[in-house]
């Protein structure tokens, strides 16, 4: 029975426990509506506050006021409250030159982030499918994504603070959906737009998935979900390995951390790296993950190694890894004036900056310490880099409105020996990027960019050649 798969699900991935206060976002599609009926016959058993949420993207006139209509009436019929949020995606894609897809996303997830504040929420539900679990996959193969990208929607992940995104029917597939919806004659909307395949994932689900199943691979579905089923779980259990080294070699002592280097070169070397990777929160280059390994194994008692925020020592059984805050307090106790166009060298914080005007096409996302910004949007007078003071703000990327740079590092569990050395961009009194981490709204590059900055932040062990 397909309520017994979602409960196990549920029971599985530990989505729910006695008595959450639940969102659920309903579109009126077949699987929003889905999930909104299976989470109705839970309430009472793990005592549930549902809330239903309704956005209209404003995309299809006739048929998103029709949604929006439904979604109401639904919400009455099980008795649960109900709340419509208006969203001007159009207007926000053009505003920041992207597609509509993602301008979507950016916005609802935006109003979750502030939903779940206003009505102190424990979870998010959302009712991505198994279905939407193979077209994800199969995108992501095609986007030529490593191992994390393989494990495909999360079942279960981190929101904001407490707040989690939960997903239960995500082992029903499209075609048990509409099967459960019509048996029980449970009405739906069709959302007309998923029928265009001017859409990545429509183009997939319409043309892609079914050429492969004719003349490939009847079962690709179950073939995909198995894939990423298997890495997700080899994933975790390299994450386990990976947590128990850690446990084994690394020891938090007020500000600084002190790593049993032999037993942690007792280890593979993928292990290795995920150790050094997980006491930097991930922030580190391979390259610098590297470095700290030769300094493990090749380095004398005595040597140093700078990175980003802290130092690492070798003393005669640990590597130690010290926090650099009160020294480059001392020394960089104002900003920094960044040079344009050009390149400022910050020997306070062993930063090499470079700025231009690039005419070359952005590469988002290539690494975490390259960012581009309109030109025209950025008081290039007065780029400057400081430390974090307190009181900070900024808006993340992809979010509307400001957050405190202290709850944005709680958030994303930076760890507390680097947060007082993260250096900052800014340009006069607004922040534009925490270096390393995420950039701002602030200037970014849209469609109507004529002229874009391209910023690259490196350390200066990083580099041994002049450019």
């Amino acid at each position: 029975m397909i309520l017994n798969k979602v409960g196990k699900t549920i029971r599985d991935y530990k989505m729910l426990k006695m008595g959450d206060r639940v969102i659920v976002a309903v579109s009126g599609g077949p699987d929003s509506v889905c999930l909104l009926y299976f989470l109705k016959e839970f309430e009472k058993e793990y005592n549930l506050n549902l809330q239903v949420i309704h956005f209209n993207h404003n995309l299809r006139k006739k048929e998103s006021e029709k949604e929006e209509v439904f979604v109401m009436e639904l919400a009455f019929k099980l008795n649960l409250p109900v709340t419509t949020i208006q969203l001007d995606v159009t207007g926000y894609a053009k505003k920041h030159g992207m597609g509509i897809e993602e301008a979507a996303r950016n916005l609802r997830y935006s109003e979750f982030e502030k939903l779940a504040i206003r009505y102190k929420t424990d979870k998010v539900a959302l009712g991505h499918s198994a279905s939407d679990q193979v077209e994800t996959v199969l995108m992501r193969i095609l986007r030529g994504s490593g191992m994390e990208g393989l494990t495909g929607i999360p079942p279960v992940r981190k929101l904001t603070g407490k707040t989690l995104v939960i997903r239960p029917i995500i082992d029903i597939t499209r075609e048990e959906i509409i099967q459960f919806l019509n048996d029980n004659r449970i009405s739906y909307c069709i959302d007309s737009s998923n029928k265009k395949t001017i859409f990545f994932r429509n183009k997939v689900r319409l043309k892609l998935l079914p050429y492969i199943k004719k003349n490939f691979a009847g079962n690709i579905s179950d073939r995909l979900l198995g894939l990423s089923n298997i890495i997700r779980e080899e994933n975790e259990y390299i994450n386990e390995l990976a947590q128990k080294a850690d446990r084994a070699t690394v020891i938090h002592r007020d500000k600084n951390i002190y790593v049993d280097f032999k037993r942690l070169l007792s280890y593979n070397n993928f292990l290795q790296r995920r150790v050094i990777h997980g006491i930097f929160n991930g922030r580190l280059s391979l390259k610098n993950v590297d470095a700290v390994i030769r300094l493990a194994r090749d380095g004398q008692a005595g040597d140093k190694l700078s990175l980003p925020g802290c130092v690492v020592r070798k003393d005669y059984r640990k590597l130690i890894v010290l926090s650099g805050s009160q020294k480059a307090k001392k020394k960089i106790s104002s900003r920094r004036r960044v040079k344009f166009p050009g390149r400022t060298i910050i020997e306070e914080l062993s930063l090499k900056v470079n700025t231009r005007i690039t005419g070359d096409k952005p590469d988002f996302g290539r690494d975490k310490y390259t960012v581009y910004f309109d030109a025209d949007k950025v008081n290039l007078e007065k780029l400057a880099v400081r430390l974090r003071k307190a009181g900070d703000r900024f808006s993340p990327f992809g979010i509307r409105g400001t957050k405190k740079i202290k709850d944005y590092f709680i958030d994303e569990k930076v760890p507390v020996y680097l947060r007082e050395d993260t250096p900052l961009l800014v340009d006069g009194n607004r922040i534009l990027w925490i270096i390393g981490m995420r950039q701002s709204e602030e200037g970014r590059v849209t469609r109507y960019t004529r002229k874009i900055l391209e910023i690259s932040v490196k350390r200066k062990e990083d580099n041994n050649d002049e450019e």
